[in-house]
């Protein structure tokens, strides 16, 4: 398409490699600014996006974890129900006896008892790896302490899973202490009795025993927590970590926000505002609320699928359209076609920029394959075979409109192209530009000719079966002849030419060319003829 709105009518091409006798192998240039525009920007969000899904996939793991750990809270629930550890005389669990009964570090009572159960925990973790030819972990005050604080949370809210206060994921809760950490992984349990208990549940899930038998972490945080508010009672925490030796530096860098997180907030928000049912009276509080609370990460869970899905969709269709950007450039940049100089110009050098006509105003990339015989009656001659086009270098020297770089319908806005299409037959039909036409008859003393126009029509949809003719009359009289320097001399019946029309008049014709196989005026004419 060309540029019309900004006055340019006429296109811009490199030049490959020259054939012979005016023919050369040009490179059609265009405009790919928006498509640039389009690409960076793609890009750009490409670079944030990729961070964005792994840390929605991060989230969306955390949150299958949460809903996996609330069922097991509420068969918890059942399971001590059924064991008369709830009823409905009772409906919290007592404490875990401390064993050993005095804290080792104090030889004094249990100031918190609950620690009391982290140290078992913790030298069961370490025989686990022990029996898999494994280091032991090292445990970590800080990491002690995130596990605390996330389990004293969910003892006051009745909440359980990974996500926590103020929808913080483990990993973020290890960084808010200022721990820096290659990998993290949180082991949760809830309901069990005892730390043999906690370790045996967590063995029969395969990203908890990855996570216990890590060969790259070296580092734990351990807790436990009696929480009769909570309605599995007995909340355990281990934390699974890899140091970072080499903390990277502070970065400014934000991302976007989680859409993950964000559906799971979403859904809590709804869930809030939905009223509990009323359980029967012979059903323990506690069983009523885990029901809750599992049906909550469940809803949560998918809604952060849909989010992910949603997510993982837009990265699909923008891969596939920078994939497809990046080929249109290539293929634009890839282009070589043949095209015949519309005066014999020879010499034109490799990477030279030329103006290009495109006949009848717009580029038609229909072709058809043909020969001529160039350097006709000399030692050079020879027949080539080529592809013919309606497009011509513009004559050199000549006073020719701007040109400028074509473009593509799909790098022009929706509007534009329709602007553009919907003028397009009327403005060459009665504002024309260029054609081609056949001569049919010379007059040498007044330098002018007559010539047939060659048909042309406007640009169709395929479901049309009319085209509009852009011809406003195909038979043109006293066609001046601007062919410098020997003008009318060059020219004959029959020849096929190109025809401009000054100022965009149509009575205003000029033959300015060939539009094939262009006459040297130097061979063909002595000086004495010019006298």
């Amino acid at each position: 398409m060309d540029e019309g709105r900004r006055g340019v009518v006429m296109g811009k091409a490199i030049i490959l490699s020259e054939t012979g006798g005016g023919l050369y192998k040009i490179r059609p240039l265009y405009d790919t600014t928006k498509y640039d525009k389009e690409l960076s920007k793609l890009q750009e969000q490409e670079s944030a996006y990729a961070a964005l899904l792994l840390k929605t996939i991060n989230t969306l793991n955390l949150l299958k974890d949460d809903s996996a750990i609330a069922e097991a809270a509420y068969n918890a629930v059942i399971e001590q129900w059924k064991n008369d550890l709830i009823s409905k005389e009772n409906s919290t669990a007592p404490s875990l006896t401390p064993d050993p009964e005095n804290d080792p570090e104090t030889g004094l009572p249990w100031v918190d008892p609950d620690r009391a159960q982290e140290s078992p925990l913790f030298d069961l973790i370490n025989a686990y790896r022990a029996d898999h030819s494994l280091d032991p972990l090292t445990r970590d005050s800080d990491l002690d302490g995130v596990c605390r604080v996330h389990l004293s949370n969910q003892a006051a809210t009745g909440e359980t899973g990974h996500i926590g206060y103020n929808q913080s994921t483990p990993a973020e809760r290890v960084l808010y202490v200022g721990y820096s950490a290659l990998s993290v992984e949180e082991l949760l349990k809830y309901g069990t009795t005892s730390p043999s208990a906690t370790l045996a549940g967590w063995k029969r899930t395969t990203a908890y025993v990855n996570a216990l038998l890590s060969s790259t972490a070296t580092a734990a945080g351990v807790a436990y927590k009696y929480a009769p508010k909570n309605p599995a009672t007995h909340l355990w925490c281990v934390l699974i970590v890899q140091p970072d030796p080499d903390p990277p530096p502070v970065t400014t860098y934000t991302f976007p926000p989680d859409p993950a997180k964000k559906a799971g907030e979403e859904e809590q928000d709804k869930l809030n505002r939905i009223e509990a049912p009323h359980t029967d009276p012979d059903v323990p509080n506690g069983l009523q609320d885990v029901v809750k609370k599992y049906a909550e990460a469940k809803l949560k869970e998918q809604a952060a699928q849909k989010d992910y899905e949603k997510l993982l969709a837009e990265k699909i269709a923008r891969v596939a359209r920078i994939t497809e950007i990046t080929a249109r450039k290539a293929a634009l940049a890839a282009l070589s076609i043949d095209c015949w100089c519309a005066t014999y110009t020879l010499g034109l050098a490799v990477g030279k920029e030329v103006a290009t006509m495109e006949v009848p105003g717009f580029y038609i990339d229909a072709y058809q394959q043909t020969s001529a015989t160039i350097d006709a009656g000399t030692t050079s001659e020879r027949v080539v075979v080529y592809n013919e086009r309606s497009l011509n270098i513009a004559p050199a020297g000549s006073n020719f409109a701007p040109h400028g770089k074509l473009r593509l319908t799909d790098s022009i806005s929706p509007p534009a192209v329709f602007y553009h299409l919907a003028l397009e037959p009327g403005h060459y039909k009665w504002k024309p530009y260029c054609r081609y036409g056949i001569i049919t008859a010379l007059d040498k003393n007044s330098g002018t000719c007559s010539l047939t126009l060659n048909a042309t029509e406007c640009r169709k949809l395929q479901s049309e079966k009319d085209a509009f003719d852009l011809n406003e009359s195909a038979t043109l009289t006293n066609v001046l002849i601007v062919y410098p320097p020997c003008n009318i001399a060059a020219f004959e019946v029959n020849d096929e030419v190109l025809v401009k029309f000054t100022g965009f008049d149509r009575t205003k014709p000029t033959v300015v060319g060939f539009r094939r196989l262009p006459r040297d005026c130097k061979k063909r004419f002595s000086w004495a003829q010019f006298v």
